[in-house]
């Protein structure tokens, strides 16, 4: 509990009761086997401030099973990673699971919040971070500026074209609204299309499009959303993924989802927030922990395993993404390569 003690909360009425640290037990041990939801979020956030309910959201999610097991197995890849010396294990194509390298497959997308960016630039750094951990890698090109379910048909059909027994998918941001549009409907018509889709990696996903703060009335929706865009809220955003698209605002429907997802999601403050989001940041913060786009809740995909990375944004920082990243494919790897050892394999539980 150390580092709750840096934390710089709102001054509150009850501050000279209870410590940081005992705050933050009372949250932690009111979820022993779930995460709160967000309504619950919400309201922790009101009555104990931002970055304590931050703090005891990440200690929830390593404590609650199955995700604490998943994350045991990331903290300890993390740890290899670490270690001189070490060997990224190679897969054994002599196994059962075919003759093929496990294969990383990104997705291409954009920050909307970062001046100039290229559409995709975030592929060749993740394309060479797959490499390093024995991947072999491919990329789906997507158009900026169309409708996101124009996308998720250019998706689909180069997944067919290009069909693999063992494949990683990678969203980021407005890919991931994309493959949730598409995966909901192969669940409902196709489902045999995902056959091959092993994993669903969703980084600082728009998986329910943008976030806004929850405001009743009409009208001042409206003055809100005019003072987004005074803010800095991004012209060139998509508009069907602003969180005036019904579409993408329902909870998705994965059931019956075969594959496993994986969700990053970054949790950063204020203070780490880059500039070009921080009011967005501070206009979701009052509503619960956010990585200045989306909210928690509405960032990750349902059931599945959640990485939290503090002081990351939905810029999906490089330098704090790349070692979680590679560590839950080293994660996959093992799969992939320990039943030809004859050691037991971890059960992934949806």
């Amino acid at each position: 509990m150390n580092e709750l003690e840096h934390l710089r909360l709102e001054e509150r009425s009850d501050r000279q009761l209870l410590n940081l640290a005992h705050k933050a037990t009372q949250i932690i041990d009111a979820f022993p086997d779930r995460a709160p939801n967000a309504r619950e979020l919400e309201e922790m956030t009101r009555v104990f401030g931002l970055d304590l309910v931050t703090v005891a959201l990440v200690k929830i999610l390593g404590q609650i099973s199955p995700n604490r097991f998943f994350l045991e197995r990331v903290d300890r890849a993390i740890r290899d990673l670490k270690t001189p010396g070490f060997q990224i294990p190679k897969p054994d194509l002599g196994t059962d699971l075919g003759v093929d390298a496990p294969e990383f497959c990104v997705i291409e997308s954009q920050d909307p919040f970062a001046p100039g960016s290229q559409w995709g630039g975030h592929v060749d750094g993740w394309r060479a971070w797959a490499r390093e951990c024995g991947f072999t890698t491919e990329v789906i090109r997507t158009e900026r500026g169309r409708h996101p379910l124009e996308n998720a048909a250019l998706i689909r059909e180069q997944l067919n074209k290009n069909p693999h027994e063992h494949r990683v998918i990678a969203t980021v941001g407005q890919g991931s609204a994309e493959f949730r549009l598409l995966v909901e409907q192969l669940l409902k018509s196709s489902r045999h299309e995902l056959h091959g889709i092993k994993m669903w990696l969703n980084v600082c996903g728009l998986v329910q499009g943008a976030s806004a703060p929850e405001i009743p009335n009409a009208v001042d929706r409206k003055i809100n959303s005019f003072g987004y865009r005074l803010r800095g809220w991004p012209t060139g955003i998509n508009e069907y993924l602003s969180h005036s698209y019904p579409r993408l605002r329902t909870e998705p429907d994965f059931s019956g989802l075969s594959m496993v997802a994986v969700s990053l999601v970054g949790l950063p403050s204020l203070e780490n927030t880059p500039g070009g989001m921080r009011a967005n940041f501070a206009s979701l913060a009052a509503r619960g922990p956010n990585d200045g786009v989306a909210m928690f809740h509405e960032s990750i995909v349902k059931p599945g395993y959640i990485v939290p990375i503090t002081g990351m944004s939905h810029r999906a920082e490089p330098e704090k993404l790349g070692p979680w990243l590679k560590a839950v494919l080293l994660g996959y790897l093992e799969d992939f390569t320990l039943d030809s050892k004859n050691r037991r394999r971890l059960q992934i539980d949806l």
